[in-house]
């Protein structure tokens, strides 16, 4: 387990929450390169009572987050990724045909469950 790391015990606990063992491996995967980004900082918090992983650039911004479920992840696109004009939904749907575009929220979710949806994913986020 992390020591000395923002909301340590969420990573175990969301690991163990998990059923799938390609997703525990997606997730395992998708903490590792999240742990690794300059531009980014990347730690657990909650929006009510979802709890969440997010994302802060260094204008302390959200632009991406993700929850974790029994079967997959759902990693989001949150207003600030989704107004920046970078990201394109129609590329992000032709890579994820279970992509939702969420127009109230201004938010798009992709589902991944396994290593190579994160690879995929990573691609298009192009954040190494």
């Amino acid at each position: 387990m992390l020591a000395g790391v923002h909301g340590s015990e969420s990573y175990l606990k969301w690991y163990s929450y998990i059923e799938h063992e390609q997703t525990k491996e997606a997730f395992s995967y998708f903490v590792g390169l999240a742990a690794t980004q300059p531009s980014y900082t990347f730690q657990p918090g909650a929006h009510g009572k979802v709890e969440d992983f997010r994302f802060y650039d260094k204008g302390n911004q959200q632009p991406f987050a993700f929850t974790v479920a029994k079967g997959w992840l759902r990693f989001y696109f949150r207003p600030p990724a989704v107004r920046s004009d970078r990201y394109s939904f129609s590329e992000i749907k032709s890579a994820f045909d279970e992509a939702e575009q969420h127009t109230e929220d201004e938010e798009w979710t992709v589902p991944l469950r396994s290593i190579a949806d994160v690879k995929r994913l990573w691609s298009i986020l192009a954040l190494s």
